[in-house]
């Protein structure tokens, strides 16, 4: 077989390699102390026109005394339940009627919520968490049917699925000596339905004084700021007007919300760093 000869057409050219520009991951962020102690974070972002509220208080599964496992998914769920300015339900209705949606999560260390809604509904978001953070409707309708809902979400997500306890319930008491590290953050149903109000209104007090150490997380449309939002912030330096009047009005909206809370004895937070025994 003759060999095969060589083309003397020049080979195609290739294509220049694609270079990546750098993924420009600064985020404007803002911080400032209200008043009242609120930590408030603030971060404009004028890509679309949405605003997200997020209040995060530091109590979780972690704060729990012995005997009342699972009162900070519990509280969680009773911080749905109404406050003093609005009944029961309203705060889903306000929201979801306004396009937005919302919801809440209890982690380790921490209980989380938020809202996302048209930018033009920033107001209406400051206001519902503002007023729940202050006045929660504890009562004892609103206390035994959270019981239920919770012991029902145990049946479904944990007790009738298959490995539904699966790590993070199971493996902590293998793992930890501690009461705070090793018991089960969902809930045992003994100490859920032994519940009684007063210990609500003192889980409630511990709330109220995490409240202090609330940070707001609110992300905004901008477009009518002409700063970059890309550039980098001096967090030192103080906020520009726009922002320093959006500051001022959620201290209005949440000064004194938590003066009224007092001391929990029974309830604790613990001081050990999360994962030690």
């Amino acid at each position: 077989m003759p060999p095969r000869r060589r083309s003397s057409a020049a080979p195609p050219a290739r294509s220049p390699a694609r270079t990546r520009s750098p993924l420009n991951a600064t985020v404007a962020v803002e911080r400032a102390t209200l008043g009242n102690g609120l930590r408030v974070l603030v971060s404009r972002d004028s890509a679309s026109p949405v605003v997200a509220v997020a209040v995060q208080y530091d109590v979780g599964m972690r704060s729990e005394p012995q005997g009342r496992t699972g009162f900070a998914h519990l509280f969680e769920h009773l911080m749905f339940q109404g406050s003093a300015s609005l009944p029961k339900g309203q705060h889903f209705t306000l929201v979801q009627g306004s396009g937005g949606t919302l919801n809440g999560s209890t982690h380790v260390d921490y209980t989380n919520y938020y809202e996302i809604l048209p930018s033009n509904a920033a107001e209406l978001a400051m206001f519902l968490e503002a007023d729940r953070m202050r006045s929660v409707a504890l009562t004892q309708e609103n206390l035994e049917n959270q019981v239920a809902v919770v012991q029902n979400e145990i049946r479904v997500n944990v007790l009738n699925r298959p490995y539904g306890g699966f790590p993070w319930l199971l493996l902590p008491p293998l793992l930890y000596d501690k009461f705070s590290n090793s018991h089960n953050g969902y809930g045992d149903f003994v100490d859920l339905e032994s519940a009684t109000l007063a210990d609500a209104q003192g889980f409630e007090a511990m709330l109220g004084r995490m409240a202090e150490k609330a940070a707001p997380l609110t992300l905004r449309d901008a477009t009518a700021d002409a700063r970059d939002t890309h550039a980098r912030v001096d967090l030192a330096a103080a906020p520009d007007a726009a922002t320093l009047s959006a500051l001022q009005s959620l201290e209005a909206a949440l000064s004194g919300l938590v003066a009224k809370a007092a001391p929990a004895t029974a309830c604790v937070a613990p001081t050990a760093a999360p994962g030690a025994k």
